[in-house]
C-alpha cells in the first residue's frame, strides 16, 4: 500500500500505533507484518476491534474485542488497526482490493478475516480462503473507514504462510 506524504493526497493511511504488526516503514508503505516473530501453531491474533464476532472465524472461547465505534471521534481516537481517511473537500468513491490469492502463499488451513468498518458499524467484510474481492464504498470529505482483522491459526501448521494485497483506490464522486 502506498501512502502520500503530502496533505494533498486523496485518502490517508494511518497506522494505530497501538497494533503491533501495523506499520508506517521508513519507504512510504504502510505494512502489516507478522513474521517477526510470526504467528503461533493452534493461536488466534486479532488486529484492531472488530464490531461483532464471527463464529466461523473466532471460536467461542476466544475474546473478541469488539467496539461500537471502532473509527472514534477522530483519527487520534480510533480502535482499529488502520485507517483509510478522506482527506478532500469533496465524496470519494473507495474501493478495496484483497487479493489472498498469490501464488506464493501456501497458507494450509490458516484462515483470516478483514473486516472495513465505518463509524456506525461494520460496511463490509472479507475471508480467506476465498477469490479476490473489491467492495465499493462512499467516504465523504473528513470521514475515515477502519480496517480491522483477525488470523485464526487454530488449525495451522508449521510452514504454513500467505502472503495477500490490499490495493485502496480512489476516486471523486460526480
Amino acid at each position: 500500500m502506498s501512502v502520500v506524504n503530502d496533505s494533498k493526497g486523496l485518502v490517508a493511511l494511518i497506522p494505530n500505533d497501538e497494533v503491533a504488526g501495523v506499520d508506517e516503514g521508513d519507504n512510504g508503505q504502510l505494512s502489516i507484518s507478522i513474521t517477526d516473530p510470526g504467528i503461533n501453531v493452534n493461536s488466534l491474533y486479532q488486529f484492531g476491534y472488530l464490531t461483532h464476532t464471527y463464529p466461523n472465524i473466532t471460536p467461542d472461547w476466544f475474546t473478541v474485542e469488539t467496539t461500537d465505534d471502532p473509527i472514534g471521534t477522530d483519527t487520534d481516537d480510533f480502535k482499529s488497526a488502520f485507517l483509510i481517511a478522506n482527506q478532500t473537500n469533496s465524496t470519494m468513491s473507495v474501493t478495496f482490493t484483497l487479493d489472498p490469492t498469490s501464488s506464493s502463499s501456501d497458507a494450509g488451513d490458516t484462515r483470516f478475516l478483514f473486516e472495513i468498518q465505518n463509524s456506525n458499524g461494520k460496511l463490509t467484510e472479507v475471508r480467506y480462503p476465498s477469490q479476490t474481492v473489491a467492495p465499493s464504498l462512499e467516504l465523504d470529505p473528513g470521514d475515515a473507514l477502519g480496517v480491522s482483522f483477525v488470523v485464526n491459526a487454530l488449525n495451522g501448521d508449521v510452514g504454513d504462510f500467505f502472503t495477500a494485497s490490499l490495493e485502496v483506490e480512489a476516486w471523486a464522486v460526480s
